[in-house]
């Protein structure tokens, strides 16, 4: 049977079942090539932060928690290191100090010490930086992919 007489869903389906795969090697491709540990920064937050602020601090310019410090500063794993979420985290108010963070170019420097946790290109992309997000999108390619392949095998003979 040619594609061309295939009803139109079968066809619609086998594209978007490509599409969703090439989409996927895509993602695996910029994990594989991007994947690196983090780096890590110390904290000072300003006197009487409330712990909701912090957490909401935390998420915004994704720091995720390592220890505190006895003398005060918690140090976190920094995953987005673009110019403009250290610039917003140096400058933000309720931040009292950092430490490993130039000031002048707004980077962490190459010296700076490893994080615990491993980042990639996703962690630094709008949309993509929260982890639901990341699964939903990874999860809605894989199941379109999957629909197609399975809608495949149904039409075959001696198919499912």
């Amino acid at each position: 049977m040619s594609q061309y007489s295939q009803a139109p869903a079968a066809l619609i389906l086998r594209w978007a079942g490509i599409t969703s795969g090439l989409c996927l090697a895509v993602l695996w491709g910029a994990y594989y090539l991007t994947n690196e540990p983090s780096t890590a920064v110390d904290v000072r937050w300003r006197e009487g932060l409330s712990a909701e602020r912090r957490a909401e601090l935390e998420r915004r310019y994704l720091l995720v928690y390592q220890q505190d410090a006895p003398d005060g500063p918690t140090r976190y794993d920094l995953l987005d290191t673009r110019r403009s979420n250290i610039a917003a985290l140096v400058r933000d108010d309720d931040v009292a100090d950092t430490t490993d963070i130039d000031r002048e170019t707004m980077t962490v420097p190459f010296h700076a010490e490893y994080g615990n946790t491993w980042v990639w290109a996703a962690h630094r992309t709008p949309g993509l930086r929260q982890p639901a997000v990341r699964r939903s999108v990874i999860g809605g390619f894989a199941g379109v992919a999957l629909l197609a392949v399975l809608a495949g095998l149904r039409g075959r003979p001696g198919g499912p």
